[in-house]
C-alpha cells in the first residue's frame, strides 16, 4: 500500500470539494437578495429542527420491567366485560406482582361514570406467562370491585424488578 499515492488523492479530493464549495458560494451570491433570504430562512429552521431532536430528542415508552399491558372490552350479556392482559416478556420471573388500575366504574342503567383505583397481587408471574384479569380479579381499598365493564384509564405494573405505568390505556373492542 502507497501511503503517499492515497494522501495525494485525499488532497486532491479535499481541493475538488474546496472549490465546488467556493463556486456553490459564488452562484449563491449572484442570487437575488429574496432568494438569499428564503434560502436563509429554510436553512435557519432545518438548523432549528436538527438542534431540537439532538439537544432533546422525543420520548419513548420506557419499558424497565418488559411487560405488555393491553386491555379489551368484550360483550357480556347487554353489557360489556372488561379485561386486562399482561404479558411477561423479560428473560425472568415478576416475583411480589401488583397491578394497580386507574379508571371508571360504569353505572349499567344510566351510563354515569365513578372514579376508582383498584389493584390485584400475585406472587409470582413466570417469564413468557400471559395473565388476563377481568373486573372480580380487582379490589380497592374498601374492599369493593369495579363494574363487569369498567373503564381503565392508566394501568401500573409493580414487581421486585421494576415498575412500569401506562397512561392513556386504550381498549380494543372484541366481538
Amino acid at each position: 500500500m502507497d501511503w503517499n499515492k492515497i494522501k495525494g488523492q485525499l488532497v486532491d479530493l479535499a481541493d475538488q470539494l474546496k472549490e465546488s464549495a467556493l463556486d456553490l458560494i459564488d452562484d449563491f451570491k449572484r442570487q437575488s437578495k429574496y432568494f438569499q433570504w428564503r434560502a436563509g430562512v429554510v436553512a435557519g429552521y432545518v438548523l432549528l429542527v436538527v438542534l431540537t431532536f439532538a439537544v432533546a430528542p422525543p420520548p419513548g415508552e420506557s419499558n424497565p420491567i418488559d411487560v405488555q399491558v393491553e386491555a379489551a372490552s368484550i360483550p357480556w350479556g347487554v353489557s360489556n366485560k372488561t379485561i386486562i392482559e399482561l404479558v411477561n416478556q423479560s428473560g425472568d420471573d415478576y416475583d411480589g406482582l401488583m397491578v394497580v388500575v386507574e379508571g371508571a366504574n360504569v353505572n349499567d342503567e344510566d351510563g354515569a361514570q365513578t372514579p376508582g383505583t383498584w389493584s390485584y397481587s400475585r406472587t409470582k408471574l413466570r417469564e413468557g406467562e400471559t395473565l388476563q384479569l377481568e373486573a372480580k380479579h380487582f379490589i380497592n381499598d374498601a374492599g369493593e370491585g369495579p363494574t363487569l365493564g369498567f373503564i381503565p384509564k392508566a394501568v401500573e405494573v409493580r414487581c421486585a424488578d421494576g415498575v412500569y405505568r401506562k397512561d392513556s390505556l386504550k381498549v380494543r373492542r372484541l366481538r
